[in-house]
C-alpha cells in the first residue's frame, strides 16, 4: 500500500514515502492532471529515494525538470526495472537522454517507454524485454536506420518493440546488407 506514489497525491506523498521505510517503489504521473508534473520538489524527492525506486512513470513531465532528474543521478539505478518518460519539450527539437543514460545507469530496466525525447542510439540494456518508442513531433525525424540497428542489436532479451514516428525521416538507403540484427525472442512488431 505505501509503496505506489503518485505525483499527484498531494501531502500524502510524504506520508507513504516514509511508511514505506526501504520498500521498493512504484512512482507514477496523472495524465489527467492539468497542469505538467512533476514539479520540481518532487524531483527532489524522486532523487532522495532513487536507490528504491522500482518502477518509475513520467507521463507528463517538462524537460527542465527532466533534466534536473537527470543531473542529480550518480550512482546506477539498479533496482529500476519499469521506465516510462513522456517529455513535453515544448520547442520543435526533441531533447537527448544523457549519453550511456539506459547502459550505464538502468542495467536492469526491462521495459522503456520513451516520447519526447530521441531515440536512444546506441545505448540500452540487455535485459530489455519491451520497447515502446515515439516521436510525435511536427518535424521529420532525424533518425536513421542504423541508429535502430545499432540499438536493437543490443536488446538480445527484446521480446515486444514499438516504434511511432509522425513523420519518419527522408527515405533512406542501406549502408549494409548484412547489418544484421537477431531478436530470437521478439513474439510483438509495430511500425508506424
Amino acid at each position: 500500500l505505501w509503496c505506489r506514489l503518485s505525483f499527484d497525491m498531494g501531502q500524502l506523498w510524504d506520508v507513504f514515502s516514509q511508511r514505506s521505510k526501504a520498500a521498493l517503489l512504484s512512482i507514477e504521473g496523472s495524465e489527467e492532471t492539468a497542469e505538467l508534473i512533476p514539479a520540481p520538489s518532487r524531483i527532489t524527492s524522486l532523487l532522495e529515494h532513487r536507490h528504491r525506486i522500482r518502477e518509475l512513470r513520467l507521463p507528463r513531465v517538462t524537460w527542465p525538470d527532466l533534466k534536473i532528474f537527470f543531473d542529480g543521478l550518480i550512482n546506477p539505478l539498479h533496482y529500476l526495472s519499469v521506465l516510462s518518460i513522456i517529455c513535453t519539450s515544448g520547442s520543435g527539437q526533441l531533447p537527448d537522454l544523457p549519453d550511456g543514460f539506459i547502459s550505464h545507469m538502468l542495467p536492469n530496466l526491462e521495459e522503456l517507454t520513451l516520447a519526447g525525447v530521441e531515440f536512444p542510439t546506441n545505448s540500452s540494456s540487455s535485459r530489455l524485454r519491451y520497447f515502446r518508442y515515439s516521436d510525435l513531433s511536427e518535424r521529420p525525424s532525424t533518425l536513421t536506420v542504423q541508429g535502430i540497428m545499432d540499438t536493437l542489436r543490443q536488446m538480445p532479451s527484446l521480446d515486444q518493440f514499438s516504434l511511432v514516428l509522425k513523420k519518419p525521416a527522408p527515405k533512406q538507403r542501406a549502408t549494409d546488407r548484412h547489418n544484421k540484427v537477431s531478436l530470437l525472442y521478439l513474439k510483438e512488431l509495430y511500425l508506424s
